[in-house]
């Protein structure tokens, strides 16, 4: 009797268990982080059987898709997209492009990374900008069009690139000019060309790319600035939505778009820029942006500037309205902000991050500058989010 119970419980999980495939290319790390957001919905579902197949897997197999009570597809290839179209289990596609009129689509905020983008370079004192994408593909354009509206609002013209002849746009950019790309990839085109031309990156042409993909700003010939898109969170969300569809099968209803804002923009060598006149001034002030860790203070700032301080107190004072020192601050409680934000980092490690000797002095000295202590700043940024 025993065994005869034992045997109709795993025939019922069997009969439960539901076989659920995520096709997608994992050879660069938008693919991969994808992967990890299903794999963590993933684990809080007992009933899920989980596959990764690649675009490759179903090349040449007619039944590669057969079994399967429902599908996460991020892939461009057509051929594969039209099978998938035939489909008549549930499909959630998280890439740019619609399979079918009744997508249930989860991809990144395209625009939201525009934004993130052009905020950046404005903040910088960027006055010429550039897009270099890849025209009519479903996430360029629309990463071209809100970085062009926010430049445009800001009071400024935008070049686009137009799909044709790399090397001669890039001659005719002027110099300090913010370059944001649609993707680490077209940034690293856009570095190996410049670079070949002989236009300093960063200092001529500062470059952004977005996808955060590790590999590709590492190894190119200037380390690679990028957009985290969240990738790991879109894959969670694609996993949710593909649940609930499952659960509810006769619900078929058309959906928006949802919209995964992105995670940070990681700084490396192709923008760590400041295009402001003087020169000397623009490079002392990346030296305090990579330097804060250090604790160095103004007269470290006037020593590698190589001028006097009355000269460099003035060309802080022109640009900025505030003395070397005010300034010092103001970077390092910006920084220490962004990083309660951004990060689960304690009070003891961000002192250390921005150049305070101790969490004490950090604590004391960010209460003055806005009025409330650290704790209190990460509990509301907690509220705000709940």
């Amino acid at each position: 009797m025993k065994s005869l119970i034992i045997f109709y419980e795993i025939c019922y999980t069997v009969f439960r268990m539901k076989k659920l495939a995520l096709i997608s290319e994992n050879a660069r790390d938008f693919g991969r982080e994808l992967a990890k957001g299903v794999a963590d919905f993933a684990q809080m579902r007992s009933d899920w059987v989980l596959e990764l197949l690649t675009p490759a897997d179903l090349m040449g197999k007619s039944d590669a898709l057969d079994g399967y009570a429902g599908f996460i597809a991020h892939v461009n290839q057509d051929t594969i997209r039209r099978r998938l179209q035939n489909c008549t289990v549930p499909i959630i596609n998280t890439f740019a492009k619609p399979i079918s009129k009744l997508d249930i689509s989860v991809d990144c905020d395209h625009a939201a990374i525009a934004r993130m983008a052009a905020g950046h370079f404005l903040k910088r004192g960027f006055r010429t900008f550039a897009y270099c994408g890849f025209p009519g593909a479903a996430f360029s354009d629309p990463r071209e069009r809100a970085f062009s509206r926010e430049i445009s609002d800001a009071g400024h013209e935008v070049s686009v690139f137009n799909g044709r002849n790399l090397n001669a746009w890039l001659r005719r950019l002027p110099g300090k000019c913010a370059v944001f790309c649609a993707n680490d990839v077209r940034a690293y085109h856009v570095i190996r060309t410049a670079t070949a031309l002989g236009r300093a990156v960063p200092d001529d042409l500062a470059v952004l790319g977005s996808d955060n993909d590790a590999m590709i700003c590492a190894f190119s010939p200037i380390p690679i600035s990028s957009i985290d898109p969240n990738a790991r969170r879109i894959g969670f969300a694609a996993a949710r939505l593909l649940d609930d569809v499952l659960k509810h099968p006769s619900v078929r209803k058309i959906r928006p778009t949802l919209r995964i804002k992105p995670g940070k923009l990681i700084e490396r060598t192709s923008t760590l820029v400041y295009p402001i006149d003087p020169d000397w001034l623009g490079r002392l002030l990346a030296y305090i942006e990579t330097s804060l860790p250090d604790g160095i203070s103004p007269a470290d700032i006037v020593a590698k500037s190589g001028y006097s301080y009355p000269v460099v107190e003035k060309a802080f004072k022109r640009n900025f309205d505030e003395t070397i020192a005010q300034y010092l601050l103001r970077m390092r409680m910006e920084k220490a902000e962004r990083l309660l934000t951004e990060t689960n980092l304690s009070s003891k490690e961000i002192a250390a991050r921005i150049g305070f000797n101790t969490p004490q002095h950090f604590c004391a000295t960010f209460h003055r500058y806005y009025g409330h202590s650290p704790t209190c700043h990460k509990g509301s940024i907690v509220r705000n989010h709940q």
